[in-house]
């Protein structure tokens, strides 16, 4: 591994180990992460900056580090890493999307559907392209695979023991998918 490489390293383990989740889990400082979600924190709470912010650096490291694996493990169609970048584009573009149902009923409507499409493909095509991987023969994969599968359990999980989306959900797939990617890219 060369000097750029082991650079490249350091900061994807930076950005999974301790932005994410520092980032993430300041989420506690603003509201009960088990009742409300990230843009109750941005929109009613006055803090967009700090949703755009993290918006913006889970899509980022959600792409670049996907669009590694498949160049890592080529066994998806090569439209897959379009997909994968209009999804992290949707999710940028979901937190830059005003929610507030009483003033701005029609763009509080997209906000939620483009939220829940983007995120919702991402975590599907992660899911095609670890199960592809496995049937082209890339049995290293096989593992995450039944990790990934964990983590969405545990999404899906809080997600309907919550009645709906919340912060915890949203924060939880975050700092795992940061783990997950990060190993997923560089395990060898």
């Amino acid at each position: 591994m060369n000097t750029s490489e082991k650079r490249k390293k350091r900061l994807h383990a930076c950005i999974a180990f301790l932005f994410l989740p520092i980032i993430d889990l300041w989420a506690i400082t603003y509201t009960d992460i088990f009742v409300n979600n990230q843009t109750y924190i941005g929109n009613e709470l006055h803090h967009p900056l700090y949703l755009l912010l993290w918006g913006t650096i889970n899509a980022l490291y959600f792409w670049s580090m996907t669009n590694a694996c498949l160049k890592r493990y080529p066994c998806m169609p090569a439209a897959t890493a379009w997909i994968i970048r209009i999804c992290c584009c949707g999710m940028i573009l979901s937190v830059l999307l005003p929610y507030d149902p009483q003033g701005w009923f029609t763009i509080s409507k997209w906000h939620v559907r483009v939220a829940m499409f983007s995120s919702g493909g991402y975590a599907l095509l992660v899911f095609c392209f670890l199960f592809a991987g496995v049937s082209c023969g890339y049995q290293q994969l096989r593992p995450f695979l039944f990790v990934y599968l964990l983590l969405c359990f545990v999404s899906l999980y809080s997600f309907a023991t919550h009645g709906g989306v919340t912060s915890f959900t949203e924060i939880s797939y975050s700092i795992s998918m940061g783990f997950f990617l990060y190993y997923l890219r560089y395990h060898r």
